[in-house]
């Protein structure tokens, strides 16, 4: 669903601590993709895995999905293999758009 439009505004403003900021990035990033903003999504979950690097594998997974949708293979790639390592974040969908993004490079 749409985050709330106060938290949007707090992650805005810089005003979320920690884990909770980390997940409303993520947040925003699932809602700015559904919403069709490519790029916005991908400006989203960058900030969650800048914020949470080593525990947030469906950011991760997430931000190589919109690199890939951008024509940015190479750091798609990336994203999904940063995923696999995160404990948790093995997961099948994650091996199957590695798969997609093999072929495309």
């Amino acid at each position: 669903g749409e985050l709330p439009a106060a938290e949007r505004g707090a992650l805005a403003a810089g005003r979320l601590q920690g884990s909770l900021r980390a997940d409303a990035a993520f947040q925003l990033g699932v809602w700015r993709s559904q919403g069709g903003d490519v790029a916005g999504a991908r400006e989203a979950f960058a900030r969650a895995v800048q914020i949470r690097p080593d525990s947030n594998s469906r950011a991760w997974s997430n931000l190589g999905v919109v690199n890939h949708q951008m024509g940015r293979f190479p750091a798609a790639l990336a994203c999904y293999l940063r995923a696999l390592e995160i404990p948790g974040g093995d997961d099948p969908t994650t091996h199957f758009n590695i798969g997609k993004v093999q072929q495309d490079l």
